[in-house]
Formats: C-alpha cells, structure tokens, sequence
C-alpha cells in the first residue's frame, strides 16, 4: 500500500503524487538593495513566519511554524529554535536572537478593536 493514498485510490491503481494535507512552501526572495554606491549589495528579507501551535515539553518541545514542525535544537531557514514558552518561540541565527508569538483570533480581534 503506497503512503498517503487512500485506499479507494489504491484499489483504482491511482497514487497521489502529494501530500493533501501539507501546506504550500511559502516563497521567500532576497529583497535587492541598489541606490547609489551600494554596488548591488543582496540583503535578506527580514525572517517573520507565524507561530502556529508549541508543545512545551522541556528538551522534547515542538513548534508549528508555517505548517512545519520544528524541534529544539532543529534549524529553519536558518534559525534554530533554542526555546519553547506557552504562546512563543525563541530562535537565534548566529547572535541574533528572534523571538516569535502566537497570535490567536481572540488577540487578533482585540488589536482591531473588536470586543
């Protein structure tokens, strides 16, 4: 039986050929600085994806960030999760540190005003 097709799929001798439940890869591009002088130099754009979901479980903790399940001690795009609080995530990449908060729809509505 072939991972991730049904089992009416299967019988109908048809695969599916991607996950259905994995979210799409978000494009990330680096932003080109030119003015006058600056040679063309690349700088990154700045890292903000959304902190979906953690499991606070000591060294074992997880995150959901963008649909991708992050352990402690894991890198993603290059920042390795290093701590795990109720409704945050804390990253460093090289010496800087990043912090990233869960944003419910109860605080999102409370930001716009919404009682």
């Amino acid at each position: 039986m072939a991972v991730g097709a049904s089992a009416s799929a299967v019988a109908d001798g048809r695969l599916l050929h991607q996950d259905p439940f994995a979210r799409p890869a978000l494009a990330t591009q680096a932003a080109s600085v030119r003015g006058p002088g600056s040679g063309g130099v690349e700088s990154a754009p700045a890292w903000s994806p959304q902190l979906v979901a953690v499991v606070v479980a000591g060294s074992d903790s997880l995150v959901n960030i963008d649909g991708a399940i992050v352990r402690m001690g894991e890198e993603i795009d290059g920042h390795r999760l290093v701590a795990v609080r109720e409704e945050e995530a804390v990253f460093l990449q090289g010496n800087k540190r990043t912090v990233l908060r869960m944003r419910t729809a109860l605080k999102q509505d409370r930001e716009r005003g919404r009682p």
